[in-house]
């Protein structure tokens, strides 16, 4: 009997246990889900939300931990070459060879040429740097048209600093009519090419148009008269001859009156007759002493068979007291001069017409001297040369 009531009360131990593990464990799930809750709704309050209730706990809501962000590199840029621009180089100054051009002495730019003729081009430069030129100095084609003129022509004589010289070259005109341009520059003793201008680089011209001949009808008969041009006009090329009085060199041109001597270019000259003519002379004074000179060398010309030398001599009106003596030589290559003609002439004489045949100097290079001697005093000596030339 007591065996049974010991069993009975274990029984309901056992039982009460089982009860009150069972209420456990209802209360602890009730209470995870309202904890659940409060901290759902905590999170949602803004900071500074509204007051719990007394006796609630603030729900601990730990910031989560930083997320660590990946780094990210950059591409690296591509390396550039600073941009510097390239400047040509600056041109060293050259103060030996400088030249300034003065002025055209024969042949302005713009002359009418006839198809075929040579002439003489001139030009008065100066030397404005600091060497002297020596006839090592050469005026040298540059451009334009590419036949007719020389390549290289050496100075014919030295130039030192700030001194004056008259270059010229001998150039044969086409035989094409048109519009002709030839450009020179300068060569120095060393190579060094230089011109005119700014940074001495621009070029001395001939400049010619080339027209073709001119004929005339005469009337009442129609004939037709031909214009002639000249293969070689001394008169248009006066200044590319070297002049003299014998012992001092002359300029070209001169002065009137200039007591050394002096040659000049007339337009239609007065002669002893007092007839003018309608063209353009030479006139020339030998140098104002008794006995006195003046000479004159021209460029060599190229002679052709069937050329003549031609010109009228005479002295200059109102000049009384003019006596002198004409006189033309040539020479052919190194060879020494020879006389061509030597013509006596006074105030009270007529003017002298000259025509002389050349055909035996025919496929030589011929220069021609021009002289006039004073028969004792020179005084009013002004002998001309009208129109001197090579007729073709």
């Amino acid at each position: 009997m007591i065996t049974r009531i010991k069993q009975g009360m274990l029984i309901f131990l056992v039982a009460c246990l089982l009860i009150s593990c069972t209420n456990t464990a209802k209360i602890s799930a009730s209470d995870k889900v309202n904890t659940s809750v409060a901290q759902t709704v905590a999170a949602a309050q803004p900071t500074g939300g509204l007051p719990l209730p007394d006796g609630a706990v603030q729900p601990t809501n730990p910031a989560p931990p930083p997320v660590e962000q990946p780094t990210t590199t950059p591409p690296p840029l591509p390396t550039l070459a600073p941009s510097i621009p390239t400047l040509p180089p600056s041109p060293t100054t050259d103060t030996c060879n400088q030249a300034k051009f003065v002025q055209d002495v024969t042949i302005p730019d713009g002359t009418k040429i006839t198809p075929g003729l040579a002439f003489t081009k001139t030009w008065r430069i100066q030397n404005t740097g600091t060497c002297s030129w020596n006839t090592a100095y050469a005026v040298v084609f540059d451009s334009g048209h590419s036949s007719g003129a020389p390549t290289v022509t050496p100075l014919p004589a030295n130039v030192p600093p700030g001194g004056t010289i008259d270059v010229s070259v001998v150039i044969t005109a086409p035989t094409t009519n048109g519009d002709y341009t030839w450009k020179f520059m300068l060569r120095s003793d060393t190579g060094r090419i230089f011109g005119f201008g700014a940074g001495y680089a621009y070029p001395m011209t001939a400049v010619i148009k080339v027209e073709p001949l001119i004929l005339l009808t005469a009337l009442p008969h129609f004939t037709l008269i031909p214009i002639v041009f000249p293969k070689y006009d001394f008169t248009a090329n006066y200044c590319s001859a070297t002049w003299s009085n014998g012992h001092q060199d002359l300029p070209c041109p001169g002065t009137k009156n200039d007591s050394t001597g002096f040659v000049v270019q007339q337009d239609k000259p007065r002669l002893q007759d007092g007839n003018t003519r309608d063209t353009k002379s030479l006139l020339t004074h030998p140098e104002w002493v008794d006995g006195g000179a003046i000479v004159g060398i021209f460029p060599a010309v190229s002679i052709e068979s069937g050329n003549r030398f031609k010109t009228t001599i005479g002295c200059g009106y109102s000049g009384t007291s003019c006596d002198v003596l004409f006189r033309v030589n040539y020479k052919k290559g190194s060879d020494p001069f020879v006389e061509l003609g030597t013509w006596s002439m006074k105030y009270s004489n007529a003017p002298l017409d000259i025509d002389i045949d050349l055909s035996s100097l025919a496929g030589s290079d011929v220069k021609f001297q021009f002289i006039v001697f004073a028969n004792g005093s020179s005084s009013q000596d002004w002998a001309h040369w009208v129109f001197p030339r090579i007729a073709k």
